[in-house]
């Protein structure tokens, strides 16, 4: 069993990562035990499975990744690491957004009491358009028993200790699906139309991460993204903040963004567009983390 241990630019904090990951919603793409994550990848053709864990709390922040089946093999396990970075923000210094917190005298408190919380993203663009798609004007249990039912139709797997841990399909994979198989997963005529179209321009090549990495800006991506059949300013900001985690994103009209900004009588009601707008400019730059933490306020805190 191979393993690396991942330091992390503090403030980190493992527990609230863990939290977010297991929020009651049944996510197939990973699992939550007792000690950490477990996560399925697609790699070199095959599948690999790993563990994420906190090492001894008297040590510097850092991550435990253990191999638990496939490849475990050096090139495999730097693999997992690298993913594990960009899927968790990891080499993120969240200092100045602490800085930007703590000037604010309603949301202060966010630093304190969620600290160390990263903004856990969706490397893969095709499985945040579609997540983002599937969750559009539906609340977040239907919809993550809507991706499983897509993900178990035409994903991958990885067998362990007779459990399966899912791997989100292929846009090839996806397409291989007839509309009423689809809305036998109670997708509607709309949203089959949506995730179809968006599988077939990466088939097509009309659309990949890499394309979208290769555009000037933020801007260019965006406009990418909106030219997608089904994806609008909600979806194309969800994208830009969970896969290549733009900090500038803001889910526009989000409604646990408007509730949790209610909440804390920062606007009067969802549509001060205005006093929106002039709170995210006093985060720039950080407008994603900003966000993120308000969501997390919605919630109980860990522990």
């Amino acid at each position: 069993m191979s393993s690396a241990l991942i330091p992390v630019t503090p403030p980190f904090s493992f527990d609230e990562c863990r939290w977010w990951l297991d929020r009651n919603y049944d996510d197939c793409l990973h699992a939550a035990t007792t000690s950490g994550i477990v996560k399925a990848l697609p790699y070199a053709g095959r599948q690999v499975l790993f563990h994420l864990s906190s090492p001894s709390t008297d040590q510097p922040p850092a991550i435990q990744l253990k191999i638990l089946a496939g490849p475990s093999d050096p090139d495999a396990v730097n693999y997992c690491v690298s993913f594990l970075k960009e899927w968790w923000d990891l080499e993120s210094d969240l200092t100045p957004f602490y800085t930007q917190l703590k000037a604010h005298p309603q949301l202060s408190y966010l630093g304190e009491k969620f600290t160390g919380l990263r903004l856990i993203g969706i490397p893969n663009l095709f499985e945040s358009l579609c997540w983002s798609i599937i969750g559009q004007q539906i609340n977040l249990k239907f919809a993550y028993q809507m991706k499983r039912r897509l993900v178990e139709a035409t994903g991958e797997f990885v067998e362990f200790n007779s459990n399966r841990y899912w791997i989100f399909p292929t846009p090839e994979s996806v397409l291989q699906l007839d509309p009423q198989q689809l809305r036998d997963m109670q997708f509607s005529r709309q949203k089959i139309a949506y995730i179809h179209a968006v599988a077939e321009a990466f088939v097509n090549n009309r659309i990949s991460k890499e394309q979208l990495l290769q555009l000037p800006d933020d801007t260019s991506r965006l406009e990418a993204l909106l030219a997608l059949k089904g994806i609008g300013i909600w979806t194309a900001n969800y994208v830009l903040m969970k896969t290549f985690h733009t900090r500038s994103a803001i889910t526009w009209g989000d409604a646990g963004l408007l509730n949790a900004l209610i909440s804390h009588q920062l606007i009067a009601d969802k549509r001060s567009t205005a006093a929106i707008e002039s709170l995210f400019g006093k985060f720039r730059g950080w407008e994603s983390y900003l966000t993120l933490y308000l969501w997390r306020s919605l919630s109980q805190p860990t522990g």
